[in-house]
């Protein structure tokens, strides 16, 4: 972001003229949640946040963004337009996949991990049969949460349910090897290699082989 999105003029220009600009570490020496990290629910990073003066938190935008989009993202926000507010009373004019959709992710990456889990139920509900692709995208977000929040067991059972019923989905290689991840990161080692193995069984032309076979290599004592 440093390098592409905050060194163009046009996103230099619209912060000069819009906001006062800060960087804020979310993480200690030791790679945990600062305490203004866990009070704002940052959840992912980078997470970039729009507040009023008065502290009063807008709404907010994760991952990498191109410069062309975070103008047009957090000029919207400014203007009170696709933030939660804004999606919640779509939402009261009509329940449907997209507006539900919206609130839930809004919840999700302000880290309220109940009220995402709300939206996302009625997303799975109206799109049961995963014809708009939302239902298998809402189960992956429920997984994804629950491995954000580092509860593993109950993010490895959400991941293998979204590979049970939807085998077929573009998500479901994620899922296998975020199970592998972890199975890693719950210091089951067997688990982990047996997982990354049949992700690489799986689907050995993906680009993410590579990886699976370091950290096969890595559990198993040879190291990088």
């Amino acid at each position: 972001m440093d390098t592409v999105t905050f060194a163009d003029p046009a996103v230099i220009a619209w912060i000069n003229d819009n906001v006062v600009f800060a960087k804020v570490n979310c993480e200690d020496e030791n790679g945990e949640k600062t305490e203004f990290a866990k009070s704002q629910g940052v959840v992912a990073y980078p997470t970039f946040g729009l507040y009023k003066s008065d502290g009063t938190h807008i709404d907010r935008d994760v991952g990498f963004i191109e410069p062309e989009k975070f103008v047009e993202i957090f000029d919207d926000f400014c203007n009170g337009k696709n933030t939660l507010e804004y999606f919640l009373k779509e939402l009261e004019a009509k329940s449907d996949i997209e507006n539900n959709w919206a609130v839930a992710n809004k919840y999700r990456w302000r880290g309220e991990t109940e009220r995402a889990e709300e939206y996302f139920a009625v997303v799975i509900e109206i799109d049961s049969s995963d014809k708009e692709g939302k239902n298998s995208e809402s189960m992956y977000a429920l997984a994804d949460m629950k491995r954000r929040e580092k509860v593993y067991d109950s993010a490895i059972e959400r991941y293998q349910r979204l590979i049970d019923k939807f085998p077929s989905s573009p998500l479901t290689t994620d899922a296998v090897i975020y199970i592998a991840i972890c199975h890693r990161n719950n210091g089951d080692t067997t688990q982990a290699i047996a997982q990354f193995g049949k992700f690489i069984q799986l689907y050995p032309e993906s680009e993410d082989v590579g990886y699976a076979s370091k950290h096969i290599r890595k559990l198993i004592g040879e190291g990088y």
